[in-house]
C-alpha cells in the first residue's frame, strides 16, 4: 500500500488509494507537506467512473480531508485544489450514489442512468462547448458503473 524513495534529502512516499481506479495512487512529500492526488478530485468535469469505486472513493476523500488538511493538495488536472474542492467532490459522488440507489429501488435498466446526467451536470460550472464531451463522459461511466455494480450481465456493451 505505500512506497518510500530517498529522493536526495526528502523521502517520497507513492501510497494506494481506492476511489477512481482500481491502482490509484498518490504521490506524498511530507518534508514539503504536498500531496499529488490525480483523479480523486476533479474541479468542475464529471468524474471518472467507468473502474471507479464511489464508496471507497468517498473514503478515500474523508482520509483527504483529516490526514492532509495541512498539506498542499494538488489534482492531477485541475492544480492546486482546496479543502472546499474535496467536500465538493464528495458531495457530487454521494449524488451520483443517491440516483444510483433510487434507480436500484425500482429495479431500473441500466440504459436510465441517462436521466440522472443533467442533474449532475447542473452541479458544475464549465465552459458549454463542454457539455457535449461532459455529457458523453457520464453516459459511459455511469452506465459502466450501474451495469457492473448492480447488473453484471449488462456491463459488456452499451
Amino acid at each position: 500500500h505505500k512506497i518510500a524513495l530517498n529522493w536526495g534529502e526528502q523521502e517520497v512516499f507513492i501510497e494506494y488509494h481506492a476511489g477512481p481506479a482500481p491502482g490509484g495512487t498518490w504521490v506524498v512529500i511530507p518534508s514539503s507537506k504536498v500531496v499529488f492526488v490525480g483523479d480523486v478530485v476533479l474541479l468542475n468535469q464529471p468524474p471518472f467512473l467507468t473502474n471507479a469505486d464511489i464508496p471507497a472513493w468517498i473514503e478515500t476523500l474523508d482520509l483527504l480531508m483529516s490526514s492532509y488538511r495541512d498539506y498542499t493538495v494538488i489534482s492531477g488536472r485541475g492544480g492546486v485544489i482546496t479543502q472546499d474542492s474535496v467536500k465538493a467532490q464528495q458531495r457530487h459522488l454521494k449524488s451520483i450514489l443517491r440516483g444510483m440507489d433510487r434507480m436500484v429501488k425500482r429495479n431500473a435498466p441500466t440504459a436510465e442512468v441517462e436521466r440522472l446526467i443533467p442533474n449532475l451536470l447542473s452541479d458544475l460550472t464549465f465552459p458549454t462547448e463542454l457539455y457535449d464531451q461532459y455529457y458523453q463522459r457520464y453516459r459511459h461511466g455511469l452506465f459502466q458503473y450501474y451495469a457492473r455494480r448492480y447488473h453484471p450481465s449488462e456491463s459488456s456493451g452499451e
